[in-house]
């Protein structure tokens, strides 16, 4: 994804353009602040946690096994493992430490402003709950349950 260009995100199936550097244009600005500050759900129904770890992702990927919300299968059709910050309304890539992009949802190669906790090593231990992972397509974020559907 070519960062000088507009991301666009999506929230539940509206598509919203993102501007470099995060900005929300043009947003419903109602459905977006009641997803934004967390009342809504998670995927499946869970509650938004208070820290995202790699134990959360494994979960996830056993809830959604056998669909196209993990990211084996999903890849396939183009899609890149990403993280969407609600708070904010940023998208990531899933990237390496290094900053490879990755072909899993992986911690490490998230920015630090969503680090709440690293490992003695210094490996990314949780990151900020509002923080949920799914995947990227054209520069469209798509949560694993509407991956799931369009995969069925």
């Amino acid at each position: 994804m070519n960062h000088s260009q507009a991301q666009y995100v999506v929230f539940l199936q509206k598509p919203f353009k993102i501007a470099t550097g995060g900005s929300i244009l043009d947003p419903d600005v109602n459905l977006l602040n009641s997803i934004m500050t967390g009342i809504t759900a998670c995927p499946r129904g869970v509650l938004m946690p208070q820290a995202i770890t790699v134990k959360t992702l494994v979960n996830e990927n056993r809830a959604f096994a056998g669909t196209g919300g993990v990211s084996h299968v999903c890849q396939q059709r183009g899609f890149w493992p990403g993280f969407l910050d609600r708070a904010t309304g940023k998208v990531y890539l899933s990237r390496y430490a290094d900053g490879r992009p990755a072909r899993i949802h992986l911690l490490d190669g998230l920015p630090n402003e969503l680090v709440v906790s690293r490992s003695h090593s210094g490996q990314v231990a949780a990151i900020k709950g509002s923080v949920i992972a799914g995947f990227v397509l054209d520069g469209v974020f798509y949560t694993r349950d509407q991956v799931s559907m369009m995969m069925d």
